[in-house]
């Protein structure tokens, strides 16, 4: 798993599911487009 943070013995992974990915890929996009144009996004569900 990839380590994002590490903080007084916290260490923080992140974790992920291929199959959310592609369940979510057009949100990704348009929220990945909005955030490079420096606009707010919707909140992408989680997996379930």
């Amino acid at each position: 798993m990839p380590e994002i943070s590490r903080f007084r013995g916290l260490i923080i992974r992140m974790y992920y599911d291929a199959a959310w990915l592609i369940l979510h890929e057009d949100e990704l996009y348009q929220a990945w487009n909005l955030t490079v144009s420096n606009r707010r996004f919707d909140r992408i569900d989680p997996l379930r």
